[in-house]
């Protein structure tokens, strides 16, 4: 692993982690809870969506 990609998903991390207590804690407040899906993809590149050109992948929410 390179040190740019640790040091990127560190920060990544980091961030996501911020907002998600961000928006606990103003939710906290209603009882609500947040709505936060994180996906981790593996192996993917860019032209295997859709939206990028592919013609068998079909990715509607993305293509919009």
């Amino acid at each position: 692993m390179k040190r740019r990609e640790l040091l990127t998903g560190l920060a990544s991390g980091a961030a996501a982690l911020a907002l998600a207590s961000r928006l606990g804690a103003q939710n906290a407040t209603s009882g609500a809870r947040p709505n936060i899906l994180w996906l981790t993809i593996e192996d993917t590149s860019a032209h295997e969506f859709g939206c990028y050109g592919n013609p068998h992948a079909k990715t509607p929410v993305l293509d919009a």
